[in-house]
């Protein structure tokens, strides 16, 4: 039966639901990165996985969360953790992406710190909850 190829797909798996549980996340980012889908950690920047695990997640891509993103120009602190952040990926050889930006507004303050900024599309979201939990 034909499918779709692996490295035609992206999967966003947020920085919570990542930290919930490292070793289950390391097991399936690494079956997803044998059948080459391309791998996100979404919401990134919230403080929630611990740098040792970073280095064990099988990942293409970082995307800064969101509440970073809008505070740029008017936070230093949140200029110092995107700015942080993309040292990290550069060090990692992630990619980095800007939640939000393809709406407009923020994707000026983006530029100027350096961040590839591109539209993209989402096919998947985690639930919120899970039933039974």
């Amino acid at each position: 039966m034909p499918g779709i190829e692996g490295s035609r797909l992206q999967l966003e798996v947020s920085e919570t639901i990542a930290s919930a549980n490292p070793e289950l996340t390391c097991s399936v980012l690494a079956q997803l990165n044998r059948l080459e889908v391309g791998t996100v950690i979404d919401d990134f920047g919230t403080g929630r996985v611990r740098l040792m695990d970073l280095r064990r997640f099988l990942v293409d891509t970082f995307k800064i969360d969101r509440s970073l993103i809008n505070n740029l120009l008017a936070d230093r602190v949140s200029h110092d953790a995107v700015d942080l952040i993309l040292t990290l990926a550069t060090k990692l050889n992630k990619k980095v992406v800007a939640e939000g930006v393809e709406k407009g507004c923020p994707g000026r303050p983006a530029k100027s710190v350096g961040l590839q900024i591109r539209t993209r599309l989402l096919l998947f979201k985690a639930p919120r909850s899970y039933p039974g939990r």
